[in-house]
């Protein structure tokens, strides 16, 4: 039934009783403008969603277990260590937690791995110490976790931390190592989606030493959504170090790092040596990501890339020139490179500032480096740009609301801040404007004023 918003009775009947016309006239209009108004009151909403939110928690995922809170450092400290914080448990953060002044140990042990589900919620773990030194054991692990194993760690944050992993004595041989990770230090077929880390993080030992912006040491494990803006450093005689992921260790399945990216600086000292953007060594596959960050090797045997140091696959990946020496995507090896249907300027390799600060919608409808074919960038679902944020470079959109702003160094590209492209098209547009320029004054000096 329509109603007439004056008298509330239906227009046919208004119009029985003499209503005048124009009274359906202006009830039209103003459903109209409420119509109109709740269309912009949605759009606003759908608007804020796109970097307040998407803190991706829940209190349950189907066939979990309801989870247990975690409010404080207190519960967070029990995990692993309380009967009723089992190592297998099921865990949601329900705020930010500040651990300044508290002496942290990681979760989980060599001996007693976290096997459970923790979900950040979209919060993060602040002012955290996570510094282990050598206590008679051959191996440390440091981070928020030290050791995982068939684990779920999402939607979560480290900032403002110091992770460290060092031995003071010397202890050489039988696999002895330091393993340090924003995140997970070591993970075993463990899954770490939609985290970051925002603090320094640093693996010494005279042997080995692994670092990464979320894992150091990894087998059979998925980062996917993942970055880092924390300087990673490794230091032993062999050192791995990489932007999100230090080394992957496992000789057969391999870890996958997927649509992550990198700020931060990545540097490794020893007599061997694996750094990249992304991972210091990946067996597995490097696939989606990028890096604007520096890598520094400063021993005698080093191999650095943009992206890895060493890897078989790398797809879709792409590191800022000049970051690293002879602006190498990889240091070593021969990784399989791309999918069949990339070419030209989308081929992973390094790229200039402004081939990587595209559009989102350039780079939504393939017109820029990113590729978007089969198995490639998603920048509807999962990456965003806006040149406000993030410096104008790809963000994930489910970790936008973390993103904090950063100081790029100075501009090693050929053309200054501006220039579309490096085919210096600009430069054509404006020779153009400056011709038509001439030609208009030429007109007006010889025709024009002639005939005045």
């Amino acid at each position: 039934m329509i109603v007439n918003a004056e008298n509330r009775i239906p227009v046919s009947q208004a119009f029985a009783k003499g209503t005048p016309r124009h009274t359906e006239t202006v009830s039209m209009e103003r459903a109209l403008m409420i119509s109109l108004a709740i269309s912009a009151i949605l759009m606003g909403a759908s608007a804020s969603v796109l970097f307040d939110a998407e803190r991706e928690g829940s209190e349950a995922a189907l066939g979990e277990t309801p989870p247990i809170h975690i409010s404080g450092h207190a519960d967070l400290m029990k995990i692993g260590d309380d009967a009723g914080y089992p190592l297998n448990g099921n865990y949601l953060l329900t705020g930010d937690i500040d651990l300044t002044g508290i002496d942290f140990e990681p979760i989980g042990s060599k001996d007693a791995r976290f096997t459970g589900t923790f979900d950040g919620n979209g919060f993060a773990i602040r002012n955290m110490d996570a510094c282990v030194e050598d206590d008679g054991d051959t191996n440390i692990s440091a981070g928020l976790f030290g050791y995982t194993d068939g684990a779920e760690i999402r939607n979560l944050g480290v900032a403002d931390s110091r992770i460290s992993a060092a031995f003071m004595t010397v202890e050489t041989g039988g696999g002895s190592r330091a393993v340090a990770g924003g995140i997970v230090g070591d993970a075993k077929d463990t899954l770490i989606r939609n985290c970051y880390n925002a603090s320094p993080v640093t693996a010494g030992h005279p042997s080995s030493a692994y670092a990464g912006g979320i894992v150091g040491y990894a087998e059979g494990s998925t980062i996917e959504g993942c970055y880092n803006t924390g300087s990673i450093t490794a230091a032993g005689a062999i050192s791995y170090a990489g932007g999100v992921l230090g080394c992957d260790g496992d000789p057969t399945a391999g870890s996958t790092v997927r649509d992550c990216y990198n700020i931060g600086s990545v540097s490794v000292s020893g007599s061997t040596e694996y750094a990249g953007g992304m991972a210091g060594r990946v067996i597995g596959s490097v696939e989606n990501c990028y890096n604007v960050g520096p890598v520094i090797v400063s021993g005698s045997t080093g191999y650095a890339g943009g992206i890895a140091g060493s890897a078989m696959r790398i797809l879709h990946c792409y590191s800022l020139t000049g970051k690293v020496s002879g602006d190498r995507i990889y240091g070593t090896g021969t990784p399989v490179l791309d999918s069949v249907d990339v070419t030209g300027d989308q081929s992973s390799g390094a790229k200039t500032r402004y081939q990587m600060k595209p559009t989102l919608t350039n780079a939504a409808n393939g017109d820029s480096v990113y590729h978007t074919g089969t198995g490639g960038w998603d920048f509807d679902t999962i990456w965003i740009i806006d040149e406000g944020k993030n410096n104008g470079y790809p963000m994930l959109r489910v970790l936008a609301y973390s993103v904090t702003a950063w100081t790029e160094t100075s501009d090693p590209d050929p053309f200054p801040e501006g220039y579309p492209d490096e085919d210096g098209n600009m430069l054509l547009y404006a020779g153009m404007a400056a011709a038509i320029a001439a030609i208009c004054v030429i007109l007006y000096f010889f025709v024009f004023r002639k005939q005045s």
